[in-house]
């Protein structure tokens, strides 16, 4: 028997074309969809938020105002309930301190959330320099 590899045919790499091979995509962390898939990309420092997701987070907070709602309460999962633990929820975007207070309503996706001021900030970048101006900006 021989034991030289290609006496199994040709390895998966080698038979693969140089286009299909797969790069990392940049994706919204809150609804998946990929860089080429919005019109435009946030990246945050634990994640990205897509344009599209910030529209939805912007209609949220235009309906919390105008119904007078209260910030939702965050959850803290079963074991830190029983445990006693305190949860910190904090906005993973960007991060905050006195001079740059977190907004007291944040929007979560999977592991991963947004304050209302971030949400802003993205607002305001999206609609300062249009579409056109690239998919990723780091705030």
């Amino acid at each position: 028997m021989n034991d030289h590899p290609s006496s199994f045919g040709p390895s998966p790499v080698e038979s693969l074309p140089a286009e299909s091979v797969l790069t990392p995509t940049a994706r919204c962390s809150f609804c998946g969809l990929g860089e080429g898939e919005v019109a435009r990309l946030f990246q945050g420092r634990a994640g990205y938020i897509c344009d599209e997701c910030v529209e939805v987070c912007l209609t949220l907070l235009a309906d919390y105002r105008a119904l007078g709602l209260a910030p939702p309460e965050p959850k803290r999962s079963w074991y830190q309930r029983w445990f006693g633990e305190e949860e910190t929820v904090a906005c993973s975007f960007t991060p905050h301190d006195q001079e740059n207070p977190q907004g007291e309503r944040l929007f979560s996706g999977p592991g991963i959330q947004i304050c209302e001021q971030c949400v802003g900030a993205c607002a305001a970048l999206k609609y300062n320099e249009g579409l056109e101006t690239g998919f990723e900006t780091e705030f």
